[in-house]
Formats: structure tokens, sequence, C-alpha cells
């Protein structure tokens, strides 16, 4: 009788440090990333963020035409090699975000830390410094060489290209479109189709 008891007792123990303990676990966790968050709203400016624009200028960076065959990237890039295809380099390299870098934001007034806030609630990253970033924002190529060095014909026929979407941000979904264009022989393209799959925020 007395061993039941105690095996009752240490079973009762088990079920109540159990999710105590997983729920203090939780709760620090919590705490933790939201301390990252607010650190991350707070540190250094990079790539000349200008903050008192609020986003609005998203097209003020002029974009790149994409290359028309491997002799023009000669004339334009002659330190690079031709044969691997690249985009032009950027023409602000400090551009917010160019070829992948962060964009850290400081010293944010009230109004500026709402519409980061708004942006986080309504898609879940920073629409903020999404609206921040060119439209034709370049990327580092990570492709292994073997890929960079892939030959297509030149004759492939032309095809639409479908994106759909759902309470996307714009810049976001502008951007998107923004590099199909930029980066795409412009002969193999003959519509980009937007389909709104049943958004419901108003912008």
């Amino acid at each position: 009788m007395i061993l039941f008891h105690r095996r009752k007792s240490l079973l009762i123990k088990v079920l109540l440090v159990v999710p105590a303990t997983w729920l203090v676990v939780t709760m620090l966790m919590t705490y933790s990333e939201k301390l990252r968050l607010e650190k991350e709203d707070n540190t250094e400016v990079v790539n000349h963020v200008d903050l008192n624009n609020n986003g609005a200028n998203v097209e003020k960076y002029e974009g790149r035409k994409p290359r028309q065959s491997l002799e023009d990237s000669k004339v334009q890039e002659p330190n690079q090699d031709p044969q691997l295809g690249f985009l032009p380099p950027p023409q602000d390299p400090d551009g917010p975000g160019e070829l992948g870098k962060p964009v850290k934001l400081t010293n944010l007034t009230e109004e500026q830390k709402v519409l980061v806030k708004q942006g986080w609630e309504k898609n879940a990253f920073n629409q903020y410094v999404s609206d921040l970033i060119s439209l034709h924002r370049s990327l580092p190529d990570v492709r292994g060489r073997g890929c960079q060095e892939e030959k297509y014909r030149d004759d492939l026929p032309p095809t639409s290209v479908i994106i759909c979407f759902h309470n996307e941000a714009w810049s976001v979904l502008l951007r998107t479109v923004h590099s199909i264009l930029d980066r795409s022989p412009p002969h193999l393209i003959t519509e980009i189709i937007l389909v709104d799959d049943f958004s419901d925020l108003r912008r």
C-alpha cells in the first residue's frame, strides 16, 4: 500500500514538473526572440538608407537591362568571365539590399516603428525594409560553376509566366516581376500573368 502511494505521488510530481518546465522554456524562448527582433530594429544603419522617405521610393534606383549577347557583355564587363553570363554589377553597390547585404535600421521614429510593426503583422517579414530595396535589386550568383556554364538554345519557344499571390506586399510582388523582366531574354517572355488568389488586404 505504501509502495502504491509512493508511485502515485511520483506520477503526480512528473505530471506537474514536465508541463511547468515546458512552459518556462517556451516563455524564455519567446522572450529571447523578442529581444533579438528589438535589437535588429535598433542596430546600425548600413547601405545609406534614408529613413525619412518611409519606403515611398521603391523605384528610386534605376534598373539594368538584360544582356543581349556574350559579345555585348565583353564590352560592358571586361573584368568578368563572359562565359558565366552574369548580370551586370549593380549601378549603386551600396543601395539597400544590393547583392544580398542586410539592411539594418537605427534611430527609428515612433511613426517608423509603427510601420515596421505593421509590416511584420501583415506579412511576417520586414515589409518596411522591403519597400526600401530597389525593384531591380541584384543578388550574388550562388550557382555551381557547372550550372553557370550551362548553354541553352536560342530558338526556345516563348512562354507566359504565371505568378499567383495572396495578400503579398507590393514591393515583393513588383520585384518578382522586374526580376523576370531584367533576367530573361525578351524574345522568350510573351507575358507575365498575375493571379490574385482572393487577397483581402487593402493596399
